[in-house]
């Protein structure tokens, strides 16, 4: 009988321990899924702040993963204290795609860098044919403005490709806009290649000049941005 009694109450206390065991995990999955969910994004505006999962940037909007959208220059920092590890590392991997894209917005930008490189180059040679009152200018100057169209053609697709891009960050918006002033100066330069080949104004081939070097300050910019920005996240 004593050995039964002993048996019966060692049952119990498996039981017991089982059932303790099985709570401790209940409440444990419980909590983490509580920890989990308070994780947010604090945005502070002068008006108010928002809490959020998740968001992103398009153009001058930052989308939340709630579906409110807030204009970007109206919020004044973004606190990312209260985000768990699970979180900072889901935001690491969408900084990393977001690399990835803009790796690929730069291939698709090499044809124009390159085309440009070779406007350049036939713009210099125009240059020196007027003033050699050169008769084979005519042809460089046919092709000089079948390129100026070509380069302004995918100068528009470029900013377009930059305009849709998903931005994870604010930190990482400086890229689009350093780009886009960059394109834009790319425009500048073929329109004033268009008009010097019109008219022949020393002006305009001093602007030209000017838009050149702004290019260049551009472009320089961009790199150490992006340089730096993935050093930060990896």
């Amino acid at each position: 009988m004593a050995g039964n009694d002993n048996s019966k109450a060692g049952q119990r206390a498996g039981h017991l321990f089982k059932v303790a065991s099985f709570t401790a995990a209940v409440v444990f999955l419980v909590l983490f899924s509580v920890q989990e969910a308070s994780a947010y994004y604090l945005l502070k505006t002068p008006d108010k702040n928002i809490k959020s999962e998740c968001y992103y940037i398009t153009g001058n909007i930052i989308n939340l993963c709630e579906g409110e959208k807030v204009e970007l220059s109206k919020v004044e920092s973004i606190d990312t204290s209260n985000l768990t590890q699970t979180e900072i590392e889901k935001a690491g991997k969408e900084r990393k795609q977001f690399f990835d894209e803009v790796d690929l917005l730069l291939n698709q930008e090499q044809a124009l860098e390159n085309n440009f490189k070779k406007l350049t180059s036939l713009m210099s040679t125009i240059v020196e044919k007027k003033e050699k009152k050169d008769k084979s200018i005519k042809k460089d100057i046919k092709e000089a403005l079948k390129q100026i169209d070509n380069i302004d053609d995918e100068a528009l697709k470029l900013k377009a490709g930059w305009k849709k891009i998903k931005i994870p960050s604010r930190s990482c918006v400086v890229l689009r806009e350093v780009k886009q002033l960059e394109i834009h100066s790319v425009e500048s330069i073929c329109r004033d290649y268009r008009e010097y080949i019109e008219d022949w104004s020393p002006t305009v081939r001093e602007y030209y000049r000017e838009h050149l070097r702004q290019k260049e300050l551009f472009d320089a910019s961009f790199n150490r941005y992006l340089k730096e920005l993935k050093d930060q996240a990896y």
